[in-house]
């Protein structure tokens, strides 16, 4: 019960379903599948999925798809990609509180944004610097950095940029 076994969330996903990005869309949406499985298999919650096709960085089409995710569907989150696509959608998600998961486009403007958490930002090579001195502001006495994950959208800023500053 703690894990949230027995609840019901509904988590919508905004991605490419059509276009020459529907692969990417694909890839995403099996990704978020597999994950919903590994939470119920580990005593959580029941996950409903919803999709958004934004048409591979249609703006219209992701913005008017989430709307309908939010008031129709009910969705409770929100999972998104594409950089153009999500940042049009900040407004609508601090209008709704929707808590929303950016797993892709790493951008800047993503800083002190209510309700996202961007999973590729950190260390994509702009925001690789500053990331490194608020880490080494808030942590003053810390002497190691650990990098997990997938580099495809960082790559120069950990294997270059972060071993230089650190």
């Amino acid at each position: 019960a703690a894990a949230g076994q027995g609840i019901t969330w509904k988590h919508g996903l905004n991605t490419a379903v059509t276009g020459t990005s529907a692969p990417i869309g694909d890839h995403q949406t099996e990704g978020v599948k597999v994950a919903i499985k590994a939470i119920a298999d580990a005593g959580g919650p029941t996950i409903q999925l919803s999709v958004n096709d934004h048409k591979g960085g249609d703006v219209n089409a992701s913005v008017n798809g989430v709307r309908r995710l939010i008031t129709q569907e009910g969705i409770q989150s929100l999972t998104t990609s594409w950089s153009g696509c999500t940042i049009a959608l900040f407004p609508v998600l601090a209008e709704n509180k929707l808590m929303t998961y950016w797993s892709g486009g790493a951008n800047p403007a993503v800083v002190n944004q209510p309700y996202i958490w961007s999973t590729m930002m950190f260390f994509a090579i702009g925001p690789c610097p500053g990331s490194l001195a608020w880490l080494a502001k808030t942590y003053p006495n810390a002497k190691k950095l650990a990098i997990i994950g997938a580099s495809d959208a960082g790559t120069d800023a950990v294997d270059k940029v972060a071993p230089q500053i650190w």
